[in-house]
C-alpha cells in the first residue's frame, strides 16, 4: 500500500519546448499515490496548452496572471498541496525513471523526516556528472559547509514541516532557492 502522498510542484514560465518531457516522466511513475501540481507562471508562448493536453485526476494547473518567478510559483504550488511530502521539479528537469516515487517512499518507510537529500544528474553546459549524497553528506551540519549544490529540488521537503516553519520562498528575485534551502535545512 502507497501510504506516503507526494506533491509535486513544477513552476514552469515559457516552458512549451521542454515540459512536455517532464510532464511524461511523471506520469510513468509505477507509484500511484501522487497529485502534480504545475504553476504556469504567466507564460506568454503555448506552456498551458502543452500542460493541458496532459491534464487528468493527478495533474492540477494553476495559472499566474503576473509573473511571479520561480518563486512565487513554488510558493502558490506549497499553498494548493495536500501531500505528505513536496518534491519540486522544474520544467527543464525530469525525474530519472519510473521508481523515483516507490524508491523515495521504500527508503522513507514509516519515518518522518523534515527532510530527505536526494541525487541528480546534470547534463547542462555548466556542470556535468552524477551527484549522489553520501550518509556523510546527509548530515545537517555537512549539508551547510561542505554540499556544493543548493538545489531545492534535489531535497524531498516534508510539507507540515514547511508549512509549520513558515518556510516560503522569496518572490520576484533570483537565487530564492538558496534562501529556502539554507533555512529549511537548518531548521530540519
Amino acid at each position: 500500500m502507497e501510504k506516503i502522498k507526494f506533491s509535486i510542484i513544477m513552476p514552469a514560465h515559457n516552458a512549451e519546448n521542454e515540459i512536455e518531457e517532464s510532464i511524461k516522466s511523471v506520469l510513468f511513475q509505477n507509484y500511484e499515490n501522487y497529485e502534480f501540481i504545475i504553476i504556469d507562471d504567466y507564460s506568454t508562448d503555448n506552456t498551458s496548452e502543452v500542460a493541458k493536453k496532459y491534464e487528468n485526476e493527478k495533474i492540477r494547473i494553476i495559472r499566474h496572471t503576473e509573473n511571479k518567478k520561480a518563486g512565487g510559483a513554488r510558493n502558490t504550488g506549497i499553498e494548493a498541496a495536500t501531500g505528505d511530502y513536496i518534491l519540486f521539479l522544474d520544467s527543464d528537469d525530469l525525474l530519472a525513471n519510473e521508481n523515483v516515487l516507490l524508491n523515495i517512499s521504500n527508503t522513507i518507510g514509516e519515518d518522518t523526516p523534515d527532510v530527505v537529500y536526494l541525487g541528480f544528474e546534470s547534463v547542462g553546459e555548466a556542470f556535468q556528472g552524477v551527484f549522489i549524497p553520501t550518509a556523510e553528506d546527509s548530515v545537517k551540519e555537512k549539508r551547510i559547509s561542505t554540499w556544493r549544490y543548493e538545489n531545492v529540488w534535489d531535497v524531498l521537503w516534508n510539507r507540515k514541516f514547511l508549512v509549520n516553519n513558515n518556510i516560503k520562498f522569496i518572490e520576484g528575485k533570483f537565487f530564492e532557492d538558496f534562501v529556502f534551502y539554507y533555512e529549511g535545512v537548518l531548521k530540519s
